[in-house]
């Protein structure tokens, strides 16, 4: 817990990473994580920074493994998962795979590293269409320019960050703005009510330059993480609600924190709840969610089914991190299309995959396809397919 919560010391530190390089510390590192796996559920964060360092000697640890066979035929039709431990004195990273009975987890099968094609992960970088028409590089945006659109300016504060701020109420024509992340993009913005969003990977976000003084209204197109500012009127002293409009689906909130994940070539818009209280609203039915909680709606009914949400999977794209939990395979690799700009083809008739577990969005996508592939279960191709702009092509085979 020491490494986790920043308290470790150097020597410490160095004592953990040397375990992990160590072939011999195998068996204890197993004996930890089937203690840990006993264990009450808890969540304990590991710093990003923290999580880089770690990375090269647990790959390095995991690739020392002999090859042996442990699954049976029929063990590898069945649905397999990965799982990383943070638990004892930090970081413990291991491979699992459980059958659908529920049997005795069994490690995973370490393959020996082979040449890819490797692709690098998303960067800051989007595309800014102002009410007139022009459409503005950010990525080759100087950070401090100003941009005027109407009572509003807009400022590239630094790499990946966008402002608009305004003195003036807007009392003229509302100025509409998008801001559009290609494919393997990001950005943050930060609206001229104080509201700030976070822009995942094929998004984009159409909003008022300056907002009017009786409501708050954006549209989503794909996914982003809110916080949205609480505001209220100059005139009537009454909150002004904040709207966000996402395929046919309306969330209203006060100030509160909330991920909306409504990619059109996903089944379900998925609506998850951090802090506050929102009302979502589609095809006249209503729920109101609290914390913890999150909306799923499916794109081909009018139902909104209500459950808890792993939060930490629904915003880890936000927070540096491929977080998966029991995720099948192509909505899975769904995500790795979007961050890393790839075409996937699938040659395997294998979809009852499940994964579990962390993977850093800092690090070549052969960081994530190795890991996946510690699990037997699954392998990868990547090839050079520069097809409509992607970086390249994702072969998955059984």
């Amino acid at each position: 817990m020491q490494y986790a919560d920043n308290k470790a010391s150097a020597e410490e530190v160095e004592e953990m990473l040397a375990l992990l390089k160590s072939a011999e510390s195998d068996g204890a590192l197993k004996d930890l994580i089937f203690d840990e796996r006993h264990m009450p559920e808890k969540n304990v964060t590991v710093p990003g920074k923290r999580l880089d360092q770690l990375w090269p000697a647990i790959m390095s640890a995991t690739a020392r493994r002999k090859k042996k066979q442990l699954f049976s035929d029929s063990f590898l039709k069945m649905a397999a998962s990965f799982i990383i431990f943070i638990a004892g004195a930090g970081i413990v990273f291991h491979y699992f795979s459980r059958d659908k009975k529920g049997n005795a987890p069994v490690s995973a099968v370490a393959q020996p590293s082979h040449p890819w094609l490797d692709i690098p992960p998303g960067t800051d970088k989007a595309l800014l269409k102002l009410a007139n028409g022009t459409a503005i590089n950010l990525d080759s945006l100087q950070n401090g320019v100003t941009i005027q659109q109407g009572n509003a300016v807009i400022t590239k504060l630094g790499r990946g960050l966008l402002a608009y701020k305004t003195g003036n109420e807007n009392n003229g024509k509302v100025l509409y703005n998008t801001i559009t992340t290609p494919a393997g993009g990001k950005y943050e913005i930060l609206l001229s009510d104080g509201s700030k969003v976070w822009l995942n990977a094929a998004s984009s976000l159409h909003f008022p330059a300056i907002f009017g003084n009786k409501e708050r209204t954006v549209e989503l197109k794909g996914e982003a993480y809110f916080e949205a500012a609480h505001a209220v009127s100059k005139h009537t002293g009454k909150r002004i609600p904040f709207h966000v409009k996402a395929n046919d689906q309306d969330v209203e909130v006060l100030g509160t924190h909330f991920n909306i994940m409504a990619y059109a070539n996903e089944q379900h818009i998925e609506t998850t709840l951090l802090e506050g209280k929102v009302k979502v609203t589609r095809h006249g039915i209503t729920k109101i969610l609290l914390p913890g909680q999150e909306a799923i709606a499916d794109n081909k009914t009018p139902e909104i089914l209500v459950t808890g949400a792993n939060t930490e999977t629904s915003v880890g794209w936000k927070n540096g991190f491929f977080h998966f939990r029991e995720t099948n395979i192509r909505d899975l690799m769904r995500q790795a299309e979007r961050w890393y700009n790839v075409e996937v083809e699938y040659r395997t008739d294998n979809d009852g995959l499940d994964f579990t577990g962390i993977v850093p969005r800092t690090k070549n996508i052969s960081a994530l396809l190795q890991t996946l592939e510690l699990t037997g279960t699954v392998h990868f191709q990547v090839v050079e397919d520069h097809n409509d702009g992607h970086n390249g092509k994702i072969i998955v085979l059984p």
